[in-house]
C-alpha cells in the first residue's frame, strides 16, 4: 500500500516548540522589565503550563483560558504583580514571532513534498500556530 498523505504535528516534530517557548517567555519578560532568569523562570513557567495543559485534557480548563491562567499563576508564583492580561497578550505576539524549524524538519520535508501530499496538525493556539507556520511558508522555505 502506497501512501498518498503523510500528516505532522507541528510542535516538537517540525518546529523546536521548546526553542520559541524559551524566546517568548524572555522577550515578554523583558518587555516587562522583569529580569530574567532562564534557569528560574522557565522552570517555573513550565510547570505551570504543563499543569494547565494536563487539565485541559482533562475537560478541567478550556483551551482559550490557559494563555490568561499560566500567567496569572506566574505572577502569583513569582510575587510579582503585573497584568496577566496584558503579559499574555505580549506572551502570544513573541511566541507567534518565534518560529524555528528543526534542521532535519526542512531535509525531511523537502524530500517528500514532491510525492506526497503533507498536512500539518496542531493543538497549539489557532492565532500562533497560523503566524507561525505562515511565517516558514511566506519565507519560501517550505
Amino acid at each position: 500500500m502506497k501512501y498518498k498523505i503523510i500528516i505532522f504535528d507541528a510542535d516538537d516534530t517540525l518546529f523546536d516548540f521548546k526553542k520559541s517557548e524559551k524566546e517568548a517567555l524572555k522577550n515578554t519578560m523583558d518587555e516587562f522589565h522583569i529580569e530574567y532568569d532562564e534557569n528560574y523562570h522557565l522552570r517555573i513557567y513550565k510547570d505551570i503550563n504543563t499543569a494547565l495543559w494536563k487539565d485541559f485534557e482533562c475537560g478541567i480548563i478550556p483551551q482559550e483560558k490557559i494563555n490568561l491562567e499560566k500567567f496569572k499563576h506566574l505572577s502569583d508564583n513569582l510575587n510579582d504583580e503585573f497584568d496577566a492580561n496584558k503579559f499574555a497578550t505580549s506572551y502570544i505576539k513573541h511566541l507567534s514571532d518565534a518560529s524555528f524549524l528543526y534542521k532535519e524538519s526542512l531535509e525531511l520535508v523537502e524530500s517528500l513534498y514532491k510525492d506526497y501530499t503533507l498536512l500539518i496538525v496542531t493543538n497549539g493556539l489557532k492565532d500562533v500556530q497560523n503566524k507561525r507556520i505562515k511565517k516558514i511558508y511566506h519565507s519560501k522555505i517550505l
